[in-house]
């Protein structure tokens, strides 16, 4: 080691970067660490290696700060075990235990139970001694401040003992706001939003206070009172500060989106992330509204084996499952959130929903049961009752019914759903009969779908379209089948009914396919100009294939990732992306650990080619020693005169499926926009007889005072596209060839 410094001192002038690294690493060893930083210093950029030397340089120099952020890059760029280790060291010497504790919670199953147990003891210890000193600082001087700070320390561990504390707090100091809109927010953590509605009632009777509107709007919010929280929160967004503004636009975001409302809400979650690229929660927002679901799904599991005991991640789980919908799993983590949380009452609706959905009726009706019973409002009452209604449940549909109107005579809703029941069935289903009847639909409808799938694979699609349109009258929610339906019924030269069809699923199932199958049936009932429409905007949507030049990148770009050389890899992005941290190093990580690395590169589609950049996907298969995956990648390559540059890349897992890389569409739309060039613009329609004679095999001009060249047009506006080439015009007689 004293050679290889000499060496330095002799020759550094003429050393390249890696030598100097080495050599960095070397001093840093011998405990030279204010040399090692001033050996990095010489060099242009950071990466894995010269982060790694620095971290520790600083960290036995006794900059502890220093060391925190280097080596929390390090740790979040790798996930290496030894990085998070030194991270709850430095954590721990900056006397933050409560980021200690995370660290430590997510390298659990990384650590030996000894080593685990022995950090956590070490982390209680200095917790215990911060909540110490903070109540210290409590005793002696009273503030809010020092109140709050106390609070939320006591909460993580002692939720009770917090609450009491504020409200302690509070009772000698009644006037302060701001404790109280605090310890209104300690209830909505705790669960207990009525003591919260409570005391941000009594604030709002007093005084205009925008903080407390805005907790009091989320509140209602989270009941599902979205018109009262939509008040709340909208005149926050009109009059609060900056953030409170934004904390209010973002709850109006949510509730668009619990609503259904998905076009508002994604209007609005897209503002939100100009205004803060950096939150998480906006960020899966707009995911969510996307469809991009399967890649939060993925992190939140991770979470959840890391913290299985964190109810948030729990309860993320379920709701992204029930979107999906994978009803067995959402159900799964309904319940294990309920056991944790049960007095979380809207949870038993939804849950109630989801049993009812997979058919679980003791389970679904149960849950529905409990929610009425303890919201017990006539509201409730009803929704229960519909629901027994629309799965067939009249007889106990109509027990809830008669209790709803004996407490509330006047209630129409109630009214109006009883006497329905009534006019469509007076005796009533009992549970035998329904189970019956629903046994028998469900055999029937399955025994049409093997029928009219047979149908449709042999090519029998007329055969087929009356076996789906049967099961459809059984199951008319079921828009795979009516997809197929659609289908056939075009097959089968049905056009008309087959535009219907596919207009329906629109609303539903609005992608590519359909659009265009919607369109070439209206072709071909002959409402041209509706068609060429959705053509023309189709073709914007449709995926091209790719440019000779951007085929040549993608094979260039798979050969410098998979000959595990970075700086050639790198070359193929722009410099903003060649210059972030965290790419670097998360690339320099994978290369140094690969062993080897192989990519498959399928179905290379263009999604748009806009100002000189190409938004290109396809499916990629990974794999290299360490790690697999599969999934859909996007790349956004910006081209120059000279060369092309990553600027952007997406991935998120999923199977193959060709359907959806698929650019024969973008073909087929070409060919038959082609064909109606080709076809002259009929006006209005006017009738046939009205305009011509037939007498002899030949059509004669119906009215002699019509001027001959209107005629023409006029007949022209009644005869099919393909039979205007074979007409001939002489003098009063109009001859068509071929005779229809």
């Amino acid at each position: 080691y004293n050679q290889i410094i000499d060496f330095y001192s002799a020759y550094r002038p003429i050393l390249n970067t890696n030598t100097l690294i080495k050599i960095a690493r070397v001093a840093m060893w011998k405990g030279k660490y204010k040399l090692s930083l001033n050996i990095l210093k010489k060099l242009k950029q950071d990466n894995l290696n010269t982060l790694d030397i620095k971290a520790y340089d600083y960290f036995y120099l006794g900059n502890i700060i220093k060391a925190n952020e280097l080596f929390k890059t390090l740790y979040n760029s790798t996930g290496e075990k030894i990085y998070g280790i030194n991270l709850i060291k430095t954590y721990l010497q900056l006397g933050d235990a409560l980021n200690a504790k995370k660290i430590l919670y997510s390298l659990k199953y990384k650590l030996k139970q000894q080593t685990y147990n022995q950090y956590l003891k070490l982390i209680n210890k200095q917790l215990y001694s911060y909540i110490t000193n903070l109540e210290k600082k409590y005793k002696q001087n009273k503030t809010f401040t020092n109140l709050k700070n106390l609070a939320i320390a006591l909460y993580n561990f002692k939720p009770e003992k917090a609450i009491k504390l504020t409200e302690d707090f509070i009772h000698t100091n009644p006037k302060n706001i701001k404790a109280n809109i605090f310890l209104a927010k300690l209830y909505t953590w705790n669960n207990q939003s009525q003591k919260a509605t409570k005391i941000l009632n009594k604030i709002l009777r007093e005084t205009n206070n925008y903080q407390a509107k805005l907790l009091y709007g989320k509140i209602l919010a989270w009941n599902g009172m979205y018109k009262r929280a939509v008040i709340f929160l909208s005149d926050v967004y009109e009059y609060g500060n900056k953030s409170q503004k934004y904390n209010a636009l973002k709850m109006l975001g949510f509730i668009q989106m619990w609503q259904n409302h998905k076009n508002v809400a994604l209007k609005i979650f897209k503002k939100l992330y100009k205004l803060n690229p950096k939150d998480e929660e906006v960020k899966e927002a707009l995911m969510i509204l996307k469809g991009n679901i399967l890649p939060l799904i993925k992190k939140y599991k991770m979470l959840h084996i890391k913290y299985p005991n964190n109810n948030e991640y729990i309860l993320k789980l379920a709701n992204l499952y029930y979107m999906l919908p994978n009803y067995q799993k959402a159900a799964k983590f309904y319940k294990l959130y309920l056991q944790n949380n049960p007095d979380k009452i809207e949870i038993y609706k939804t849950l109630g929903d989801i049993y009812l959905q997979l058919k679980k009726f003791y389970d679904g009706f149960a849950d529905w049961e409990y929610y009425a019973a303890i919201k017990n409002n006539p509201n409730t009452y009803l929704e229960l009752a519909k629901r027994y209604y629309w799965y067939g449940f009249n007889k106990e549909s109509l027990d809830i019914l008669n209790k709803i109107l004996n407490k509330y005579p006047t209630f129409k809703p109630a009214i109006n759903l009883k006497a329905k029941i009534l006019k469509i069935n007076p005796r009533f289903l009992n549970y035998i009969n329904q189970t019956a009847i629903e046994k028998y639909f469900t055999n029937r409808s399955d025994k049409l779908l093997i029928y009219a799938n047979r149908s449709y694979f042999a090519g029998f699609y007329p055969t087929a379209a009356q076996y789906y349109k049967e099961y459809l009258f059984i199951n008319p929610d079921d828009n795979k089948i009516r997809e197929k339906y659609a289908y056939s019924l075009e097959f089968s030269g049905n056009y008309k009914l087959a535009a219907g069809e596919f207009y329906n699923l629109l609303w539903e199932k609005k992608n590519i396919q359909i659009q265009y199958h919607y369109a070439y049936c209206l072709q071909k009932i002959g409402k041209i100009n509706k068609a060429k429409k959705i053509y023309i905007e189709l073709l914007n949507k449709a995926p091209k294939p790719l440019p000779a030049k951007i085929k040549d990148f993608l094979k260039e770009w798979k050969k410098a990732w998979e000959s595990l050389n970075f700086n050639k890899y790198s070359s193929f992005y722009d410099k903003k992306t060649r210059n972030n941290l965290y790419w670097r190093l998360k690339k320099q990580y994978i290369f140094q650990h690969a062993g080897f690395i192989s990519i498959g590169i399928y179905s290379p589609i263009l999604l748009k080619h806009q100002n000189k950049t190409y938004i290109v996907k396809f499916y990629q298969v990974y794999a290299s020693q360490k790690h697999k995956d599969k999934g859909y990648k996007t790349l956004w390559i910006k081209c120059n005169n000279k060369k092309c540059y990553i600027i952007k890349e997406i991935w998120h897992s999923g199977k193959y499926n060709p359907k959806t890389l698929n650019t024969s569409l973008f073909i087929q739309i070409k060919e038959q926009l082609n064909k109606l060039k080709k076809t002259k613009k009929l006006n209005d329609y006017i009738p046939l007889n009205k305009v011509l004679k037939i007498k002899n095999n030949k059509i004669k001009l119906a009215e002699k005072n019509i001027k001959r060249e209107k005629n023409i047009k006029l007949i022209k506006k009644n005869l099919d596209i393909q039979q205007l080439s074979n007409v001939k015009v002489s003098k009063n007689n109009i001859i068509i060839k071929r005779s229809y």
